[in-house]
């Protein structure tokens, strides 16, 4: 009867999945969190382990206080004025596991900028030293040689210092000399790029591999390591003074890395930004020019699948590969392309007199079609072309929003972070989207702001729906859950070209090209990986497993990753 009914499940799902293209969202949120502190924070980056849980690298002066479903709870020292970094892992409940925090102390310091993880699941972050700093106070000494530079360090998912490399730089005095802006993962390497002044040696090991400026105001880099840390290859990118890789990095699925290049910054008829795509090597082999738009974020979707939110300007024209498609007013836009560069939608928020609808700061998509992109706004909103009645209703003068628009261009859903008082709004805010939920992330300015905007579908024990803001600006986080069937990802399945079989399964589960795959994990429904096989091979074994149903995430050697349902028969 067992075996009947979860093939009964199984052909369940795969008929929904295949039914319906845009399923039925159903939002709600599965927790909010909040940290505040005495004097000044941010978040500023975060990783999502396959568990559901974050890990949070945040800068901080005074002290963290963690609001969460553990109530509040104060993590790390007192430490005013002492420009801290500070990590913490948040489980898939929104409860502060564990933290680790370095407290600068003149003339040592540490700015830890971005994270990553790596195919172990092992926590990269990159940064920079100043000072003689012990990078491991709790368990050992692991001390930053005297000077200035960048660094590397690698602890577990529990917090535990592995490791660390240090890139050390010749004549340099200062810590903000130098910065570690990108860190992104292509397959089993990390991709860094950055500023810096003076001379900068990339090869943490006995090796010499240095960029050195080439003019004394600004200058670029982009350095390639594995896993362990090791130098593989450079670049030192030489451009005018005032030129810059202002928004994160991003990787198109394929092997290559993606940089936003802003040159003037003026938002000039003839100009525009730059992607520009570095393969492997570091080369830059390919750009897309931008015809009078400035992005403020990008991502990829499935494989070379571009969208980004930025300004454009009224006589600017969206099309990167041939053709036309000139915008039809000044203001925010969103635009969306298949991997061929032609373009699939474009929307523009059009001005109000000189002041803007909307402010849009973040994009991402949901591996389903659909964008999913947030900001602020100024005026009611109206992003349904259907309907008449405003998507989204300003309660003050600037509320934050997130919305979304199917593979067409068309009104999915959107909902607004209300405030109680002015000038209460979310503020840099970072989306993206994994597994079926929405990773949010922002700033709020004094005072209220509703932390739950789909009211009452949700009942969080021990959590809130609203919190009253202590500092000037407080660091805010929020998992979403997207209300999607996320289990069954066919159209990245088809295109990693990989099939598994038979589905349900007894004790033997088949891949086809396996080839393809570096890597393969089996999730419980409830997170917990219980197989993880490198290099697999086509049969996998199992055997050991209770019936049931299973996740298989599949990992290409670019980085693609597909996720699909099992069941064990």
């Amino acid at each position: 009867m067992k075996k009947v009914y979860y093939y009964l499940i199984a052909l369940l799902l795969l008929f929904t999945s295949s039914l319906f293209y845009n399923p039925v969202h159903s939002q709600s949120l599965d927790w909010a969190a909040r940290f505040s502190r005495d004097v000044n924070g941010t978040i500023n980056d975060y990783a999502i382990l396959p568990d559901g849980s974050v890990i949070v690298l945040m800068f901080y002066d005074g002290r963290v206080k963690f609001e969460g479903v553990n109530g509040r709870i104060t993590l790390g020292p007192n430490c005013n004025y002492c420009n801290s970094a500070f990590i913490a892992r948040i489980n898939n409940q929104g409860k502060a596991i564990w933290y680790k925090n370095w407290p600068n102390s003149s003339p040592a310091a540490l700015k830890l900028e971005q994270i990553e993880l790596d195919h172990n699941m092992d926590i990269i972050i990159a940064g920079g030293y100043q000072g003689s700093y012990d990078l491991d106070p709790s368990a050992g000494v692991s001390m930053t040689p005297n000077g200035v530079g960048l660094l590397l360090m690698k602890l577990d998912t529990n917090g535990t210092f592995i490791n660390a490399s240090t890139l050390a730089a010749a004549g340099g005095t200062f810590l903000y000399q130098f910065s570690a802006e990108h860190l992104v993962r292509v397959g089993n390497d990390f991709f860094m790029a950055g500023e810096f002044t003076t001379s900068l040696d990339l090869d943490p090991g006995p090796a010499i591999n240095s960029v050195s400026e080439s003019n004394p105001d600004e200058n670029l880099y982009l350095v390639r390591y594995d896993s362990n840390l090791n130098f593989l290859n450079k670049n030192q990118l030489a451009f005018n003074s005032s030129d810059e890789f202002r928004i994160k990095a991003q990787t198109d699925g394929v092997g290559n890395v993606y940089l936003v290049h802003s040159g003037n910054g003026n938002r000039n008829p003839n100009s525009g930004d730059v992607l520009k795509r570095f393969n492997s090597a570091l080369q830059n082999d390919s750009n897309i020019n931008l015809d009078g738009i400035y992005i403020n974020d990008f991502t990829f979707g499935t494989p070379a699948e571009l969208t980004f939110a930025g300004y454009c300007l009224a006589n600017s024209d969206f099309a990167i590969r041939s053709g036309s498609h000139p915008s039809t007013a000044e203001g925010y836009c969103l635009a969306s392309y298949n991997r061929n560069g032609q373009m699939n939608w474009n929307k523009v928020f059009p001005n109000v007199g000189n002041n803007p609808l909307v402010r849009l700061e973040s994009v991402t998509t949901d591996g389903q079609g659909n964008t999913i992109f947030g900001g602020e706004f100024t005026f009611d909103l109206y992003l349904d072309s259907n309907s008449t009645n405003p998507t989204n209703t300003r309660n003050t003068n600037r509320d934050g929003f997130f919305a979304s628009f199917d593979s067409n261009g068309d009104f999915n859903w959107s909902y607004s972070h209300t405030a109680t008082v002015m000038n209460s709004h979310a503020t840099t805010m970072e989306l993206r989207a994994e597994n079926g939920k929405l990773y949010l992330h922002g700033r709020v300015l004094r005072n209220a702001m509703n932390f739950n905007p789909f009211g009452n579908q949700l009942s969080i024990p021990n959590s809130f729906t609203s919190l009253v803001i202590q500092g000037q600006y407080d660091p805010f986080m929020q998992k979403i859950d997207l209300g999607l069937i996320t289990s069954l990802d066919n159209r990245s399945q088809s295109e990693m070209t990989v099939d598994v079989y038979p589905n349900p399964a007894v004790d033997e589960l088949y891949i086809s090209n396996v080839s393809k795959l570096q890597r393969v994990n089996l999730y419980t429904l409830s997170g917990q990986r219980i197989i993880d096989i490198q290099k697999p091979t086509k049969r996998i074994d199992l055997s050991t497993l209770s019936e049931g149903i299973y996740l298989m995430e599949m990992i290409g050697f670019d980085g693609e990753r597909s996720m699909q349902k099992i069941v064990k028969q």
